[in-house]
């Protein structure tokens, strides 16, 4: 599947084309709530973005303990 999304050039959450140099990775499960880095999917780098800002909010709201 990721290699679908890099060969089509879509982010898997808005679904809008994007060329080579504007995707990133995202951790499946965010890091911060200790998700493995291994753990990657393929999304446009404005999601991306938007996404870490709701992380980071969930994160120093909650108290999660592992």
């Amino acid at each position: 599947m990721v290699s679908k999304n890099i060969k089509e050039y879509y982010c898997v959450y808005c679904d809008k084309n994007f060329n080579d140099n504007k995707w990133t990775y995202d951790h499946f499960i965010p890091m911060n709530i200790g998700g493995p880095a291994k753990l990657k999917i393929i999304c446009c780098n404005d999601c991306n973005q938007k996404l870490g800002i709701i992380e980071k909010n969930c994160c120093d709201t909650f108290i999660i303990k592992s």
